[in-house]
């Protein structure tokens, strides 16, 4: 059986990040040096989570 750390990198390492086009604002703020804070971010969070809830990983500690 995989250990629920190992289940956790094998699901975030396949999970992916979706790509999409940059828009003007994430230029600008690349532009500037900062790392925009995209909805794409914000969902993969989210799957994440869901994910390490899903498989009662957000209850275990190190």
């Amino acid at each position: 059986m995989t250990s629920p750390d190992g289940l956790a990198a094998f699901i975030r390492t396949y999970l992916g990040t979706p790509t999409r086009t940059p828009t003007a604002a994430d230029l600008r703020a690349a532009a500037r040096g900062q790392q925009p804070a995209t909805v794409d971010a914000q969902v993969q969070q989210r799957a994440l989570a869901n994910y390490d809830r899903m498989f009662g990983l957000d209850e275990v500690t190190a």
